[in-house]
C-alpha cells in the first residue's frame, strides 16, 4: 500500500464518519494509569466504556469482570508497551502469548456476548501504536481478500487477530512506511512522524483501521441507507 492510499483513506473518512471526533476527545483526555497500575479507578473505565458506547451502543462491558482481567493481563500490557505495529516480531512465542491473552481479556468484558470489535478499540486506546481495530465487516473483507478460513468461534476468532490480522496490518505499515522513504528519502523514523502529521497526528495503527474502514465498512453502511 502507498502511504498515499492511506491519507487519501483518512481525509474520507474525517469527512464520511460523523463520530470521529469521539476518538479525539477520549484519546487527550485519557490517562496513563493504563500503564502505571493494575486496577486502574473506576471513573477511568467508566471513560473508556463511554468512549465505546459513542460508537457502539450495545456493548455490553462490565466493570468488575474488566477490573478483575485487567489486573491479570497488566504484566503483559507492560512489557509490549515499547512495541509498535511495524516492528513487532510476531515469530515471537511470548510475544504472541502476550498478545492473546489482552485480546481474550477484553473479548471477555462484555456481559451478553464476545467483545470482538469493541475489545479491539479497548486494547488500542491502551496500546495505541501496537494494536489496530477491527469490525465485522474488516474481518468479513480481509477474510475474502487473503483467503483466510472464516471461523464463528470464540478461540479461533481470538487466534485470528493475533496471527492473521496483525501480522497484515504489519506488512501494510511497512510498505506505507518503505512507500514514503522511497520519494522523500527519510529515515524510517522521520517517515512515522511526517505520516502521523499528515494524517492529524495520528497513529499508523490508527491510520491503519480507518484505510480498512473505508475499504470495507463505509460500502456496506451506504448499501443500508439507500433504499
Amino acid at each position: 500500500m502507498d502511504y498515499k492510499e492511506l491519507l487519501k483513506a483518512h481525509k474520507k473518512f474525517i469527512k464520511s464518519e460523523s463520530r470521529y471526533f469521539f476518538y479525539d476527545g477520549y484519546m487527550k483526555n485519557r490517562s496513563n494509569c493504563w500503564l502505571e497500575c493494575d486496577t486502574p479507578p473506576e471513573f477511568e473505565i467508566k471513560k473508556l466504556f463511554a468512549f465505546v458506547r459513542s460508537w457502539d451502543n450495545r456493548f455490553s462491558g462490565d466493570m468488575r469482570r474488566f477490573k478483575q482481567g485487567y489486573k491479570k493481563i497488566h504484566d503483559d500490557v507492560k512489557q509490549l508497551k515499547h512495541k509498535s505495529i511495524h516492528s513487532i516480531d510476531f515469530r515471537n512465542v511470548e510475544t504472541k502469548k502476550q498478545i492473546q491473552r489482552i485480546f481474550n481479556m477484553v473479548v471477555d468484558c462484555g456481559k451478553n456476548r464476545p467483545e470482538y470489535t469493541d475489545g479491539s478499540k479497548i486494547i488500542h486506546t491502551i496500546l495505541p501504536e501496537l494494536f489496530v481495530m477491527w469490525d465485522n465487516e474488516i474481518r468479513k473483507g480481509l477474510r475474502k481478500k487473503h483467503k483466510w478460513e472464516w471461523h464463528k468461534e470464540k478461540p479461533q476468532i481470538i487466534e485470528e487477530y493475533v496471527v492473521r490480522f496483525l501480522p497484515q496490518m504489519k506488512q501494510e505499515a511497512n510498505e506505507v512506511l518503505n512507500s514514503y522513504i522511497e520519494e522523500n528519502r527519510y529515515s524510517r523514523k522521520q517517515a512515522i512522524n511526517e505520516i502521523s502529521k499528515k494524517g492529524s497526528n495520528y497513529t499508523l495503527t490508527k491510520l491503519l483501521d480507518e484505510y480498512n474502514y473505508v475499504k470495507y465498512t463505509l460500502p456496506k453502511k451506504k448499501e443500508k441507507k439507500d433504499p
